[in-house]
């Protein structure tokens, strides 16, 4: 995956975790951080030994949680402070962004104020989204747990509502996230997999899942050809696709593309490769979206039928999804031949019926007309015929306004 796209998983601004901890380039945050743990000390009241103490307790599941760790980190004093400071980073981040409340850090913090916000609030959302840097859930977990005296499920609960609040304040999510999303109590590995979870909805994995070649139709060709239309789907999801093969309406969830949309998709669909027990339908919806807009024509349609909502232009959008298609690769499982199927098969029998017609009609018209040397004189004259008034209509035009200007030369002279 990274052969295809090098930096589509490398942060931008802030290291959270461990594989990215430490890099130049990300060092200016680590200050930032810092003062997150001191404001998160000071306003829970409790020391900072209450808060370790509780993530020794699952020291070894958070080492799972991360492949291939380097050497260093297997000192668990090191890892426990860099995952109580990512935590409390991570906690600052979203409170501030979601309840408007800047506690005590003035307006003007780079950062954690009003000002932060505007300004690196879509650079943040998408640095908590990439696959080598992301913090366990586990750990907020624990961190809520001790702050507010919460049960297991209680801090997951109000952890899953936080971070889904946070998903709808940035509102560049690629379908609509608010705070009516129920996650209750389930767990999540980390923010990726919940926003797997946001976007894919409540869905039975594999009951369409099946490797297969993907035969797919431009969207401009789909209603040329078969007088396809398309609609939004009610449903808010990316699994959202449907075919009403009585009314040739294909329904489609509602395309958002925004600044960090390919990031976002790019990660989810490396999150569905690299994990065994996650379905393809990011990464089926990604291929299916791309077969349907090869061209500038293919997005306009769709943008007239309000499937497709973005602040890019044309040629912006059909590069990016074009991008992303190509940094997916190889997809081994595709989730949408249960509408793709039928609406090849609709697009086959209208596609035949048309070229049936149009067959039927050249045989009419050539035996009509191609049957004898006389048919063949009478077709042409007639068309020499109209090309002469034609013609004539054209001089007759001209003619009218020609005296005009004569007279106007005439003048002048």
């Amino acid at each position: 995956m990274r052969i295809r796209n090098n930096v589509a998983y490398d942060p931008h601004f802030v290291s959270l975790g461990p594989y990215h901890h430490g890099e130049a380039r990300l060092m200016p945050m680590e200050e930032h951080k810092v003062r997150a743990v001191l404001h998160f000390l000071k306003n829970s009241d409790k020391p900072m030994t209450d808060y370790v103490n509780a993530l020794v307790e699952v020291v070894e599941e958070l080492m799972g949680s991360y492949d291939q760790l380097d050497h260093k980190w297997r000192d668990g004093d090191k890892f426990l402070e860099l995952m109580f400071h990512d935590g409390c980073f991570l906690l600052e981040i979203m409170r501030k962004f979601t309840d408007n409340n800047y506690g005590d850090y003035p307006g003007n913090d780079p950062i954690f104020g009003i000002y932060g916000f505007r300004k690196f609030s879509v650079v943040l959302f998408e640095d908590t989204l990439k696959i080598e840097n992301l913090v366990p859930l586990l750990v907020l977990n624990k961190l809520v747990v001790v702050e507010k005296g919460m049960t297991r499920d209680q801090s997951t609960v109000y952890i899953n509502h936080l971070v889904v609040m946070f998903f709808r304040i940035i509102n560049i999510f690629v379908i609509e996230v608010d705070d009516r999303t129920d996650l209750g109590s389930n767990t999540f590995m980390h923010m990726l997999a919940l926003a797997w979870k946001c976007m894919v909805g409540d869905y039975l994995l594999d009951s369409h899942e099946q490797p297969g070649t993907v035969y797919r139709t431009p969207a401009t060709v789909l209603n040329r050809d078969a007088k396809v239309e398309f609609d939004v789907s009610e449903k808010n999801s990316l699994i959202g696709f449907a075919f009403d093969k009585e009314k040739g309406i294909l329904n489609l969830p509602l395309i958002k593309i925004y600044d960090c949309t390919d990031s976002l998709l790019i990660n989810l669909i490396a999150f569905e490769h690299l994990h065994t027990g996650v379905s393809h339908h990011v990464s089926s919806y990604v291929l299916y979206i791309e077969g349907l807009i090869r061209s500038i024509k293919d997005l306009k349609l769709l943008r007239l039928k309000r499937t497709i909502s973005t602040d890019k232009n044309a040629d912006e959008i059909v590069r990016l999804i074009q991008k992303i298609s190509h940094d997916m690769g190889f997809i081994s499982r595709f989730t949408l031949f249960h509408v793709i199927n039928p609406l090849n098969e609709y697009y086959d029998k209208r596609k035949r019926k048309w070229e049936k017609r149009f067959r039927k009609w050249r045989s009419n018209f050539m035996e009509k007309y191609f049957d004898s040397p006389w048919s063949l004189i009478a077709l042409l004259t007639a068309a020499l015929i109209l090309v002469l008034i034609g013609l004539q209509t054209v001089y007759a035009i001209l003619s009218y306004y020609k005296p005009a200007d004569d007279t106007l030369q005439t003048h002048h002279l």
